[in-house]
């Protein structure tokens, strides 16, 4: 239990630190939050977190609206990914 709370609290603070504007960060998480009620807010969080790291990290000019359709189409996978049944 105590590694998951590890790991939330970092995938947070790094989701703070990731984006030039943390506003912006956190409105990209709400507005996807209110999307995909079915995943957890945490994850979601990390999510858009990832995404701004890893646009980076390739180069691109990394905006907001780059972010959101990323992730957003990252959400949508683990979305559309769950059997019906909601068995694995």
């Amino acid at each position: 239990m105590q590694a998951v709370i590890e790991r939330t609290v970092a995938a947070r603070q790094v989701h703070r630190d990731c984006m030039a504007d943390p506003a912006e960060s956190e409105r990209v998480t709400r507005r996807l939050t209110a999307e995909f009620p079915a995943l957890a807010p945490g994850d979601i969080e990390r999510c858009v977190a990832e995404t701004w790291i890893c646009a980076q990290h390739l180069g691109l000019a990394v905006t907001t609206r780059l972010v959101e359709r990323v992730a957003r189409e990252h959400l949508l996978g683990l979305v559309n990914s769950v059997p019906p049944s909601g068995r694995p």
